[in-house]
């Protein structure tokens, strides 16, 4: 059974950071089902950049660890960074990989050239507003010949589904209707889920989660800024820190969202 929220008030709100608690730590893999496509993502990205004894890994936003879950059952040498001490705790459930509780914009997270491949997956470079220093810090920590690896989207396209709710056998629903689908409403028993994207014109869209206690009916949200650049804006501020392009993979089940490998 999904656990559910203990909560007094009739209704919190969590913002950005402070979302990623405990609870939300819990129910994460439940929401965006992260084990369905890390293992056709890492597959994909090996097989252009590929990896060696001497390879060493670092996941930015390790999330509840699923990417480096499988990093460290392939023998890869791997370290994560995440901010949320919630979900460091959730990782160390699934693997014995380190990461280390820290702002991936702190230029001393990692020593110079620790690292042969660094992956900035799902959507999390979103949730970084200063680009430039993101993309400097990893020009610093990566080996020379490295990779970095950065999955962006078309904001005015991709599927807005969250993965719990995208319906069995059905790739992307965004294909079969004519308005774009945004919202998305789950019953997970215990209590209800309600997603939803605010995608705008300018830098700055939000992405709002609501969870309603089934038994007291009380809410929590949590609302998180996402800061999305263009594609092709965001792979200029790479270039300029001395990032090319090496090659792209585009996500199976969606044609507006993408794996960019940077080198």
């Amino acid at each position: 059974m999904t656990e559910g929220f203990t909560q007094s008030e009739r209704f919190v709100l969590k913002t950005d950071g402070e979302s990623y608690d405990d609870f939300y730590a819990k129910v994460y893999d439940r929401i965006h089902l992260p084990e369905d496509r890390t293992t056709t993502e890492l597959s994909q990205i090996l097989k252009i950049t590929g990896a060696d004894d001497n390879s060493v890994f670092l996941d930015v936003g390790t999330g509840t660890g699923e990417t480096l879950r499988h990093l460290s059952e392939s023998g890869a040498k791997c370290v994560g960074i995440e901010k949320s001490p919630a979900m460091v705790a959730q990782t160390a459930t699934k693997t014995d990989a380190p990461v280390k509780q820290a702002d991936v914009l702190e230029p001393m997270a990692f020593e110079r050239a620790s690292f042969t491949h660094i992956l900035c997956l799902y959507q999390t470079i979103y949730e970084i507003a200063n680009k430039p220093a993101f993309f400097t810090n990893c020009r610093y920590w990566l080996r020379g010949g490295g990779y970095l690896v950065i999955h962006l989207v078309n904001k005015e396209r991709f599927n807005t589904v969250v993965p719990v709710g995208t319906p069995p056998l059905i790739d992307n629903p965004q294909k079969y209707t004519s308005k774009r689908i945004v919202r998305t409403e789950v019953d997970f028993g215990n209590f209800e889920y309600v997603a939803k994207y605010d995608i705008c014109d300018g830098k700055c869209s939000t992405f709002v989660e609501t969870f309603t206690d089934a038994a007291t009916r009380n809410v929590r949200q949590n609302e998180r800024k996402l800061f999305m650049e263009s594609e092709q804006d965001i792979l200029a501020m790479a270039g300029k820190c001395g990032f090319s392009q090496v090659g792209k993979v585009t996500v199976e089940t969606d044609e507006h969202q993408a794996y960019y490998i940077l080198s």
